[in-house]
């Protein structure tokens, strides 16, 4: 059975047949056919389109295969047209008899009656070929309907196929970048992680005489000989080779969850080449200070401790000191607890400092030395629980954990005692670190600089400042209150610019919209002696940098119409 073929039309040029045969591998084509579906003249030999030889057909044939049908709808709409003019014509010159006829009766009426029943008659059966040829217009109305749907459908496929075609080279070209980025892009790692099979091929360099630390490099240089592109690195033999590094980090909310992102940047000292590494995203039990830093501290024993389980990290393990005495800077916003973070960094890097130099020198300390000073500190961690009764009462695993914060504090105090004994220039170079801030903030900072200044100048000048505009709380407070509650009132109250721009967001852009008049305002504006234009004024009632230097800069452009 054939494929039922759309019912539409591609235009009225006419295309070689031979041409159109040919694209199913048919020789010269047999009898015509009537397609049932829409009533054409088609050779039989293209009715019959499959799907075992349409598979075969390229673009360009499938267009003159189409152009040939179209040239068999077009045909016929313009058969139809043919005939529905005809029958335009022969219904006129009905109408036209019958008129004639109906004068002739009227001027005939005292004839006899034979000839009236004869006109009568002749008038009866031209009414009846005008009904008739009124039906058959009305069915000719309709094909002629359904031809011009038909051969707008078969427009819009037309260009559907045009389009789908023009659009080929951009898909094989767009495909074979695609294919051709997966063979020539290769990656280390899978989701942060480095894969089984990088794994085996680290241990087989290694296993085959590469030197621990120029695995990675040597990974990277067969690939770039292979024209591949390895785009990841091994994060901590990264970090142990570059001179120094430098953290940073941001944290957001999100339902009530804190969210916590960390990056490192490193510079290559062979290559120059400067690489940001992502750490990832963790959640956090809250967004203070002490629990960002317990963040950095558990992400890096992380790292540390799944490198060193692997078979590099086997053969040469490396320490978490490692990292604090890479990290150089930390970079952050301006927020108060970003400030607490970078220095609650810069107190643990300097613990980490003092831990290895104790663990170094541990090794060299009298024996009688280093337990005198356990001693000391595990005294004062049982007079710390409440005395010896109540640190045996305490649970194994919290006994544990006090005895080896005490072994810490033995390393650092060691330790300590260790850097003391090196020169002012030695110790700066060890505790230098570098805090850096962000600037988001400076546009805020300045705004309220200005404010302050502006204030210092009406005070410092004695000269009348703007009207303290207090809510009703405040105003009825500073009246029935004593002084300092007056004084703190007024202090909190705002004043000047800023209350001016605050009080035209609550009024002409609330963030509640059944109270504010930002819709009245918007149609006022609107109005084209005014702006001409509808527009909104500043949101001021939300938390938005820059917001009331907005609101100020509308009041001041439009200054007359406010």
């Amino acid at each position: 059975m054939s494929q039922q073929q759309p019912r539409v039309r591609w235009g009225t040029k006419r295309v070689g047949k031979s041409r159109a045969f040919n694209f199913a591998g048919i020789g010269k084509p047999q009898d015509s056919i009537e397609n049932p579906q829409n009533g054409i003249h088609l050779p039989t030999s293209i009715i019959p389109l499959t799907s075992s030889n349409n598979a075969q057909i390229d673009s360009s044939d499938r267009i003159l295969a189409e152009k040939l049908r179209a040239d068999g709808f077009y045909k016929k709409l313009r058969n139809v047209r043919t005939q529905f003019s005809r029958s335009e014509n022969a219904r006129e010159e009905l109408r036209m008899r019958v008129i004639q006829l109906e004068a002739e009766l009227k001027g005939n009426e005292s004839t006899t009656s034979a000839f009236v029943r004869s006109l009568q008659n002749d008038l009866d059966k031209a009414r009846l070929q005008m009904y008739e040829l009124d039906r058959d217009l009305a069915k000719e109305r309709e094909k002629l309907r359904e031809e011009k749907l038909c051969s707008n459908d078969l427009r819009r496929a037309k260009d559907n196929l045009k389009k789908t075609v023009s659009r080929v080279p951009n898909r094989i070209k767009n495909t074979t970048a695609k294919a051709l980025d997966e063979v020539t892009q290769q990656s280390i790692k899978h989701k942060n992680i480095i894969t089984p099979e990088m794994r085996l091929c680290i241990m087989d360099l290694v296993a085959d005489g590469a030197l621990a630390d120029t695995v990675d490099h040597v990974i990277h240089s067969v690939g770039h000989a292979l024209g591949i592109n390895v785009v990841d690195r091994i994060i901590v033999r990264a970090i142990q080779k570059a001179p120094a590094i430098s953290i940073s980090g941001d944290g957001t909310s999100h339902q009530n969850l804190n969210y916590e992102s960390r990056h490192t940047a490193v510079i290559d000292p062979k290559t120059g080449e400067k690489r940001i590494y992502f750490l990832g995203i963790a959640l956090a039990p809250s967004h203070t200070s002490e629990e960002q830093l317990d963040g950095w501290v558990k992400l890096i024993r992380e790292l540390y401790g799944a490198y060193n389980a692997s078979p590099e990290g086997k053969w040469n393990p490396l320490t978490e000191y490692e990292f604090y005495k890479k990290v150089l800077g930390m970079v952050t916003d301006h927020a108060a607890d970003q400030k607490k973070l970078a220095a609650l960094f810069v107190e643990l890097k300097q613990l980490m400092e003092h831990e290895e130099r104790g663990e170094r020198a541990i090794k060299s300390i009298a024996p009688e030395k280093m337990l005198r000073v356990v001693a000391e500190l595990g005294a004062k961690k049982i007079i710390a629980v409440g005395g010896p009764a109540a640190w045996d009462a305490l649970p194994e695993a919290e006994r544990i954990r006090l005895n080896n914060k005490t072994y810490q504090e033995v390393l650092r105090h060691f330790g300590e005692e260790e850097f003391k004994k090196l020169s002012p220039e030695q110790q700066s170079e060890i505790e230098f670190f570098i805090w850096c801030g962000c600037c988001m903030h400076k546009d805020l900072n300045a705004h309220k600089g200005a404010c302050a200044q502006m204030a210092q100048y009406w005070e410092e000048n004695k000269k009348t400042p703007p009207m303290l505009l207090m809510n009703k709380d405040n105003a009825a407070a500073v009246e029935d209150g004593n002084a300092s509650a007056k004084a703190r009132v007024e202090k909190a109250s705002l004043r000047g610019g800023v209350k001016l721009t605050e009080l035209m967001g609550l009024l002409l852009k609330n963030n509640n919209s059944k109270k504010g008049q930002q819709d009245h305002h918007g149609v006022y504006f609107e109005a084209r002696e005014h702006i001409g234009f509808f527009t909104r004024f500043p949101d001021t009632s939300n938390t938005c940098y820059q917001s009331h230097c907005d609101a100020a800069a509308e009041i001041l452009v439009h200054l007359p119409v406010y």
